[in-house]
């Protein structure tokens, strides 16, 4: 994750430009839009603090445009992750528990889409 999180810094230090996508470019990759958005929002208002970036990222999980693209793909305002994967995800890319599927739904919708 660190290097992740390096790399954005060095890319935006420099003026550089980079690209996110995971698979299927909804799930994964807005986890970390959501972060970086995050991330420079913190830059600009001189804040440092770990807990409002991850708060400020779930705020846009909820209620920004990516949750939009997610709805869009697959019918439904949820990001394709269950509570089991979410476990396993570092605590800055885990998506709030109210916009995650149930493991069942999570599988069957995974599966059909």
């Amino acid at each position: 994750v660190d290097i992740l999180l390096e790399a954005e810094n060095v890319c935006y230090q420099l003026g550089g430009g980079r690209v996110t996508f995971c698979k299927s470019g909804k799930d994964r990759t807005a986890m970390a839009i959501t972060l970086e958005q995050s991330m420079l929002l913190e830059q600009h208002l001189n804040h440092t603090s770990f807990e409002s970036v991850v708060d400020h990222a779930n705020l846009m999980r909820i209620h920004g445009t990516r949750i939009a693209i997610a709805e869009k793909n697959v019918g439904r305002p949820k990001y394709s992750f269950n509570n089991l994967q979410r476990q396993f995800m570092p605590k800055i890319y885990r998506p709030p528990t109210e916009v995650i599927d149930d493991m069942i739904t999570s599988t069957l919708q995974r599966d059909t889409t």
